[in-house]
C-alpha cells in the first residue's frame, strides 16, 4: 500500500528544485527595516500616495472583472483617493483604503497596515518551523511555473540548502504541473465532462484544474446555514488544491470502483483532501503567506467542514442518512480530518488509506 507522504513530496522537490534566481526573494530570518514617518507630515502623505496607487493599481490588474462587479470600482477608487492620501496617520489611511477596497464585495481583498504584518512575521520567526517553503507561480519559460519565494531560517529547507528563486521542476520524478483555476457561474465544460454549478468546486484530473463556482459559498450560507468568513472558503479552495497533490502522487487511482460507502476508497480520498488544506493552513502561516490563522478562522473552517458533510448533507435533502452511500464523509470525520492537518502541519498525518479509523 502506498504512503501518502508530503515529507516524499518534500524530499523529491529537494532533488528536483532547478537552480535559477528569476524572482525576487524575501529573507525570512531578519525582520524588515522600518520607517517612522510623522503623523500628518508631507512625508506621511507621500506614502499614503504611493501605497494608494501600488495597492488598488495591483487589485484592478490581478482581481477586478468589470464582468462579475459592476460597481464602477474604478471610479470609486479615484474619488476617494485625495482623501485617503491626505489622512494624517497609518490607521486612517488603511481604514479608508479597505473602505474602497471592500467595495468588491471580496474577503479576501484587504491591506494590513505594516505594523500588523511586523508583528506576524515576529510571531513567524519565534515558531518552530516546518519544511520552511513558500511557493509561488509566475510566467515561465514554457508558459507558467512554480518558484520557491522564501526559505525558512533553520528548516528543513534550508538545512538542506534549497534557495530562494529555485523552480519546482518534478514531483516523484514526475513532472509538475501547477493546477489551474477557472472560476465559473452556472455552468462550465472541463477535461472530465461538463458540469454545473449543481458540483460546486471541484478538480478535474484529466486537465489538473481546480473549478471554482462563484456562488458556491453564498449556497453553503443560504441552504446548509453555514457561518461563511474567508478561511471557510479558504479551506474549501485548499482541499480542491489538495486533490492536485493526490492526483500528482496517484492517490487518486487508488480509488478505482470503490466509490461509496463509509469506508470506500472515495470517502478516504476525500478526507485525505481536507487534512491535506488544514497542512496548508498551518504552513500557510509559517511561511508567511498569510499574516495569521485565529481560532475564530479555524471555527469557520470546521463549520465549512461540518455542514458539507455527507450524513447532515443526506439528512437536510431527503430526512435521512444512508452510509452506503457516503462518498465525502460525516461532519464529524471532516472536522476531524481538517483538524488533524492543521494541528500536525505534515502530510504525514493524512494517511487515511492505512488509518485504523476515519
Amino acid at each position: 500500500m502506498q504512503r501518502l507522504i508530503l515529507a516524499r513530496l518534500f524530499a523529491a522537490l529537494l532533488l528536483t528544485l532547478g537552480a535559477c534566481q528569476s524572482l525576487p526573494a524575501a529573507r525570512e530570518d531578519r525582520l524588515p527595516v522600518t520607517v517612522a514617518l510623522a503623523d500628518g507630515s508631507a512625508e506621511r502623505q507621500a506614502m499614503n500616495a504611493r501605497v494608494w496607487d501600488a495597492a488598488t493599481g495591483f487589485v484592478e490588474r490581478n482581481f477586478y472583472q468589470r464582468d462579475f462587479v459592476r460597481t464602477g470600482w474604478p471610479d470609486q477608487v479615484a474619488a476617494a483617493r485625495a482623501e485617503a492620501i491626505a489622512q494624517p496617520d497609518e490607521a486612517g489611511f488603511y481604514r479608508a483604503l479597505n473602505a474602497v477596497l471592500g467595495q468588491l464585495d471580496d474577503r479576501h481583498t484587504a491591506a494590513t497596515p505594516p505594523a500588523l504584518n511586523l508583528r506576524a512575521q515576529e510571531r513567524r520567526l519565534q515558531a518552530t518551523p516546518r519544511f520552511g517553503l513558500a511557493f509561488a507561480a509566475a510566467p515561465g519559460g514554457e508558459g507558467e511555473a512554480v518558484y520557491v519565494t522564501r526559505v525558512v531560517s533553520g528548516s528543513a529547507a534550508a538545512d538542506a540548502g534549497v534557495q530562494p528563486g529555485w523552480r519546482l521542476v518534478s514531483v516523484d520524478e514526475a513532472p509538475y504541473r501547477p493546477a489551474s483555476t477557472v472560476f465559473f457561474t452556472d455552468a462550465v465544460s472541463t477535461g472530465c465532462g461538463d458540469a454545473t454549478s449543481d458540483a460546486g468546486p471541484f478538480y478535474c484530473p484529466a486537465d489538473q484544474t481546480v473549478y471554482l463556482d462563484l456562488g458556491f459559498f453564498d449556497q453553503l450560507r443560504r441552504d446548509f446555514g453555514a457561518q461563511g468568513g474567508a478561511f471557510a472558503e479558504t479551506y474549501v479552495i485548499a482541499h480542491e488544491y489538495g486533490h492536485h497533490v493526490q492526483h500528482l502522487l496517484g492517490y487518486d487511482q487508488l480509488v478505482g470502483r470503490d466509490r461509496s460507502g463509509p469506508a470506500s476508497g472515495s470517502v478516504k480520498l476525500e478526507l485525505q483532501a481536507d487534512c491535506l488544506a488544514g497542512v496548508w493552513a498551518r504552513n500557510a502561516v509559517a511561511t508567511g503567506f498569510v499574516a495569521a490563522i485565529t481560532q475564530a478562522d479555524i471555527e469557520d473552517g470546521l463549520d465549512a467542514a461540518s455542514v458539507i458533510g455527507d450524513d447532515r448533507i443526506q439528512q437536510s435533502m431527503r430526512g435521512r442518512v444512508n452510509p452506503e452511500a457516503f462518498t465525502h464523509g460525516t461532519s464529524a470525520q471532516r472536522q476531524r480530518w481538517l483538524t488533524t492537518g492543521y494541528q500536525k502541519g505534515t502530510g504525514n498525518a493524512c494517511n487515511t488509506w492505512e488509518a485504523r479509523s476515519l
